[in-house]
């Protein structure tokens, strides 16, 4: 079964805890906590008033959003036996809801995982959700994981998520696998396989214990590692919900399995979006004639048009940022930039310790950056029911950094900036697109709508 480490790069997110009422439109859990990060508001257990001051009521009576009292921070108070809600894990549109069946259990739950364990740092761990899209792998078991902050040592040890991630782990030194068999988890169709975790060359302990470890999974978007422990056994499981890959870890220990029973994956489409309507796919192929939506934008909700040959592309910038591609090559990203930072820069210089402030009219600023070439002046364009401005550029050597999110000009080709203002008013959003590519047909179809997640 998995444990867990953190470790100290500057990916990692600070996520302050807020108690208030469940968001889901499933029936309340007995409690809940908002978490206010990148991804909003969302939900995760809290004890309920009769564990001590700093307890919380129930979700069913607790305070609306906006009159949140501030809470302990997560794992260091034990929970109460009872349901509980988080929706942090892949956002709003995929809540998930567990039972913990004993008193003084620990939870964490933060974009991309959550975490049940026995003790408050988390080396006891009974079951794990990871969004497995999220994370890339370590190529090999045995890491040092104090030397994760060199980015080459980064490189030489990590690997892209293996598409099928059971057979990847069967795989694995030290792995004694049972067959992968067709189940059902938090009520989806799902693939599982039992595993044990025995000796295996170069094994080390991790961290200040003395029993050997293997690394399998890091989260870039947290800083958070998965690792399983010599003499580890479970039942692990992946299933699709939503568009998002998930694994479901369980450990062969008392409560685990009660608590992995309990577990339901509910897809909550936003309000503002059609019933035919699909999310769009963390990662791969779109399906032509088909409408999805994407929530990667705080301001609102991205329709558009599938069309055979665009991909979603790989990112962790789940919250803030869509790519698309066509032949493997990057040909559309959509970004909020209200957590982006502005460049406007060489691609090639290193980025400033501080940031510049970010342009009111990124359009301006844009045409105005040495490099830049004007291929089509700006004029006013329309998305949907949502005004814009438009520019074409072209690099005139090499890439120009427009963001930090890697998005800038590219020499060669001619790229389209659509500058939207958002429907909640709240600063804009940013869309390049690859005039002559594949991406050019989607932006065509491309409808800002409100959030509807109220």
């Amino acid at each position: 079964m998995t444990s867990r480490f953190r470790a100290s790069l500057p990916v990692v997110l600070t996520i302050a805890l807020v108690a208030c009422a469940g968001s889901s439109s499933s029936p309340a859990p007995d409690h809940s906590l908002a978490i206010q990060g990148a991804a909003g508001t969302s939900t995760i257990p809290e004890p309920p008033p009769d564990t001590g001051p700093a307890g919380t009521a129930p979700a069913d009576t607790g305070p609306d959003d906006d009159e949140a009292e501030p809470a302990r921070p997560r794992n260091e108070t034990p929970l109460a036996a009872g349901a509980y809600r988080t929706d942090v894990v892949v956002g709003p549109i995929v809540p998930i809801d567990f039972e913990l069946p004993v008193d003084d259990l620990y939870t964490l739950s933060e974009e991309g995982f959550l975490g049940v364990t026995a003790d408050a740092a988390g080396d006891s761990t009974l079951v794990s959700v990871t969004a497995v899209d999220n994370t890339i792998a370590f190529s090999t078991p045995t890491v040092d994981f104090a030397n994760l902050v060199d980015q080459s040592y980064m490189d030489s040890i990590s690997e892209p998520t293996p598409a099928d991630l059971l057979t990847w782990l069967a795989g694995r030194p030290g792995v004694t696998a049972g067959p992968i068999t067709e189940t059902t988890v938090a009520g989806h169709t799902a693939r599982s396989m039992t595993y044990s975790i025995g000796p295996f060359e170069g094994a080390a302990p991790c961290g200040a214990g003395d029993r050997d470890c293997a690394a399998t999974l890091f989260a870039p978007i947290t800083g958070l590692g998965q690792l399983y422990f010599v003499g580890d056994s479970g039942t692990l499981s992946e299933l699709i919900v939503a568009g998002h890959r998930f694994s479901v870890d369980v450990n062969d220990v008392p409560n685990a399995a009660a608590i992995a029973d309990s577990l339901q994956f509910t897809e909550v489409p936003p309000s503002t979006v059609p019933s035919d309507a699909v999310p769009v796919p963390f990662e791969g192929p779109h399906e032509g004639g088909v409408t999805y939506y994407s929530e990667r934008s705080s301001g609102g909700v991205y329709l558009f048009d599938g069309f055979e040959g665009i991909s979603t592309s790989d990112s962790f910038l789940r919250t803030s940022q869509l790519r698309l591609e066509a032949d493997s090559t990057t040909c559309m990203v959509i970004t909020d930039v209200s957590g982006a930072s502005w460049r406007g820069i060489p691609a090639s210089d290193s980025p400033p310790t501080v940031a510049p402030p970010m342009p009111q009219n990124l359009v301006e600023a844009l045409i105005a950056l040495p490099g830049v070439t004007v291929v089509a002046p700006p004029s006013d364009v329309t998305l949907g029911d949502v005004a814009g401005t438009s520019v074409d550029v072209t690099a005139t050597d090499g890439e120009i950094a427009v963001l930090d999110r890697a998005l800038g000009v590219a020499p060669g080709v001619t790229t389209r900036f659509v500058q939207l203002t958002r429907p909640d008013d709240q600063g804009f959003d940013l869309i390049s697109v690859v005039l002559g590519s594949p991406c050019e047909l989607v932006l065509e179809t491309i409808r800002l709508v409100p959030s509807g997640r109220g």
